[in-house]
């Protein structure tokens, strides 16, 4: 929807290793990619779509256990951010990036 969408835009503004991960994933230089990625999940571990583009760049590299490890916990994140908020304190693990709305120029 259009908050996964407001998210990835704001991720590759803040997160250079996703955008070079991307980057290394079209050229295409999965070992690149791979290396970024997980740079940049270090940096955001709770974002899913740097999980699904290093399950991406893991398959192309017929790293097949890991590949699968990454989809599913790309799908464990995504299948979170529907889940309603129980307590206050929740609120801290959903927040991907706490750049202002106003830094977005979008």
């Amino acid at each position: 929807g259009l908050g996964i969408a407001f998210h990835a835009v704001a991720t590759l503004r803040t997160n250079a290793h996703l955008r070079a991960g991307l980057e290394a994933l079209a050229t295409p230089d999965y070992p690149a990619a791979e290396t970024e990625l997980r740079a940049a999940i270090r940096e955001e571990p709770a974002n899913f779509a740097t999980h699904l583009h290093l399950g991406e760049a893991l398959l192309f590299q017929r790293k097949l256990p890991e590949a699968k490890r990454e989809l599913e916990v790309a799908k464990r994140i995504l299948e979170e951010i529907g889940k309603p908020i129980a307590h206050p304190e929740q609120l801290k693990e959903r927040v991907w990036n706490p750049m202002d709305y106003t830094d977005y120029n979008i």
